[in-house]
């Protein structure tokens, strides 16, 4: 049998998925802008055109935030 949940503990568990939630929509709105960066340049090329440069640097910089983030949050 389990304990009943202390109904003190709801609300910070409620705030913290909350923070959570905003944490990750946060994270996949900055991978879009990432991967849109990359991508835009191949949308916007004439049908014929047989290279596009990009720049892959707005990836590696989310990759770099990304990868501090969870070094100082672990």
């Amino acid at each position: 049998m389990t304990a009943p949940p202390d109904r003190l503990a709801l609300p910070a568990r409620r705030r913290r998925h909350a923070r959570l939630i905003a944490a990750l929509t946060t994270l996949i709105g900055a991978c879009s802008d990432a991967a849109a960066a990359v991508y835009q340049p191949i949308a916007a090329a004439p049908p014929g055109r047989k290279a596009v440069e990009v720049s892959t640097l707005p990836c590696i910089q989310f990759a770099e935030v990304t990868s501090r983030q969870s070094a100082t949050s672990a």
